[in-house]
């Protein structure tokens, strides 16, 4: 354990002494970029057994200056991808999707230099069952524009969702007599105009050199920091909530309609934490991570009661970058 510690130590100090060696040409060092397009697949998993549902989704921001952005968003689930369709008794009639306008507006607007990694060669070699990494890179300053702000954004909102009596009872159905029949497996769709408001915190880097070894001659080529991270964090709100009150079950059970009894218990008020990270090349790559708890058919996630409506949901995309 001694050896392989100091192993370690031997490499980051060379590497540190190397990065004293290395001239470079700043090609880019402007991170005020316009447009940022973006598509890729999303799941979404509410905390209730077989609540789960995945699908694509598609975003498009627009910078107005230092101050100002705006932006819009689709997501839509694939039927063949979402197991609340899949496990439901009965034909839900609707895949969840989600169409929403954002506008944000930041108050603090913080451009400055800052020193960032930036990696030139990375090279492993094994020893045993031992795999050693040795890298080269350079701390060089890079403008670095940080916003805050608040946001905002309104739209239509759908989701589905199944009874599976695990913590509670959402819902009683009953057929065309009136007769109440077990609602285990049952499911319907909520939807409704939905508003969010809250903080907006944005981070970019777009910074790329030439770099080359002056006492070797070794020449790097091009390497970057391209880097975009939003934070936002937010309130939701459904003023009214719409739920499809027709069940009519697959034909492979039987192909019988239900009512429900009494509409269910409903929230009108969530919470959400988003994080997109994204590589801001021309094409580059990105993430997202979303949770929160939202509003809609109210339903526990836990038999303390704690966490109701508690969702997450995780996206890799493809975008353009301008």
């Amino acid at each position: 354990m001694k050896k392989t510690l100091s192993c370690g130590i031997i490499i980051l100090f060379y590497n540190v002494a190397l990065s004293q060696k290395i001239n470079y040409e700043v090609l880019r060092d402007n991170p005020k970029m316009f447009i940022h397009l973006k598509g890729g697949v999303l799941y979404d998993g509410d905390f209730s057994s077989g609540n789960s549902r995945s699908g694509y989704y598609f975003n498009g921001s627009f910078n107005i200056g230092k101050r100002i952005s705006i932006a819009g968003e689709y997501q839509k689930t694939q039927q063949k991808w979402d197991n609340v369709y899949k496990q439901s008794m009965n034909t839900i009639q609707k895949n969840p999707n989600n169409f929403s306008t954002r506008g944000s507006f930041y108050f603090q607007s913080i451009e400055q230099k800052e020193d960032v990694k930036v990696s030139l060669k990375r090279t492993s070699s094994n020893v045993g069952y031992f795999t050693y990494t040795n890298e080269t890179y350079i701390m060089a300053p890079a403008t670095t524009l940080r916003k805050m702000g608040l946001t905002g954004s309104a739209g239509y909102y759908l989701n589905s969702i199944t009874e599976n009596q695990k913590f509670d009872t959402l819902f009683r159905v009953v057929d065309a007599q009136g007769a109440s029949h077990n609602s285990l497996n049952y499911g319907t769709y909520f939807s409704g105009a939905r508003f969010t408001g809250g903080f907006h915190f944005s981070m970019i880097q777009n910074f790329v050199i030439n770099a080359q070894n002056s006492e070797t001659g070794e020449a790097y080529g091009k390497k970057s920091v391209r880097n975009k991270v939003d934070v936002i964090v937010e309130a939701l709100w459904m003023p009214v909530v719409n739920v499809d009150n027709t069940l009519v079950q697959k034909p492979e059970n039987g192909g019988t309609s239900f009512q429900l009894s009494e509409k269910p218990e409903i929230r009108n008020l969530g919470y959400r934490f988003i994080v997109d990270a994204d590589w801001v090349n021309l094409i580059g790559f990105g993430l997202r991570l979303e949770l929160g708890s939202r509003p809609g058919i109210l339903f526990n996630t836990s038999s303390s009661g704690r966490f109701k409506n508690f969702y997450a949901a995780f996206g890799l995309n493809i975008s353009i970058n301008k």
